[in-house]
């Protein structure tokens, strides 16, 4: 978490004048300030820090003299204890909505430390409607082999995932399978990691666009009728 400090004069506290011959110095006491909108140091803070990264030429072209997005991203890097530039190169925006990368979201989640890696487990026959997969790993600290829901090829057709124009489903279901049920896990068991967002291919299912990386995001060539909300 980024952090800095600040030092403020202690009370005055009377002491013997040979103690103060031995120090030469009067005792500091330091303040801890975090990057955030608690308060205005803290957000002092985090506006240095994101016109810091605005300012680099190797952070992604929407955060590029934007301030504001970079001190956003400094923020929720902050939130899910991950480095910042990693947040910046993998937080996309669908309609409006920030969403996680799903490869991004199981390092996260691998990264945190509370389970053993994220594994997956097959069920059902491969080519049938019933063939689908399961997130599951063992809680570090109580031993207990946490399992996600199931998620099914059949689900992925009733809810309209499969069908979508230009839905990666039909042709890459096993690597869909596995982003659909670890997003399905996290959200479960560790949903402070994602903060509350979404996978961008979860969003992408939702709603059919063609996600881009926090600047525009445009309809597919079958456009959907009006949608509430922002649009770019």
């Amino acid at each position: 978490m980024t952090k800095t400090t600040t030092d403020q004069p202690a009370a005055a506290v009377a002491q013997p004048p040979s103690e103060q011959a031995n120090t030469g110095l009067i005792a500091a006491q330091q303040q801890v300030i975090e990057v955030g909108f608690g308060n205005s140091e803290s957000y002092a803070l985090a506006k240095k820090v994101g016109t810091m990264y605005s300012e680099s030429t190797i952070v992604p072209e929407t955060y590029r003299k934007n301030i504001a997005n970079c001190m956003i991203a400094v923020e929720i890097a902050n939130r899910v204890g991950m480095p910042v530039i990693m947040v910046m190169q993998n937080l996309h925006i669908v309609m409006g909505r920030p969403s996680w990368s799903s490869p991004f979201l199981i390092a996260m989640t691998n990264n945190s430390r509370r389970f053993t890696p994220l594994r997956f487990e097959w069920i059902g026959e491969e080519g049938k409607d019933t063939f689908g997969c399961q997130c599951y790993a063992k809680d570090k600290e109580s031993g207990e082999v946490l399992t996600g829901s199931p998620v099914t090829i059949a689900m992925a057709k009733a809810e309209g995932w499969f069908g979508k124009n230009g839905s990666k489903w039909p042709t890459m279901p096993k690597q869909m399978l596995m982003y659909r049920s670890a997003a399905f896990f996290v959200r479960i068991y560790a949903p402070d990691l994602s903060v509350g967002l979404h996978t961008v291919e979860e969003q992408s299912d939702i709603i059919d666009v063609e996600s881009r990386p926090l600047d525009r995001v445009k309809l597919t060539r079958n456009e959907l009728p009006a949608i509430e909300g922002p649009t770019e």
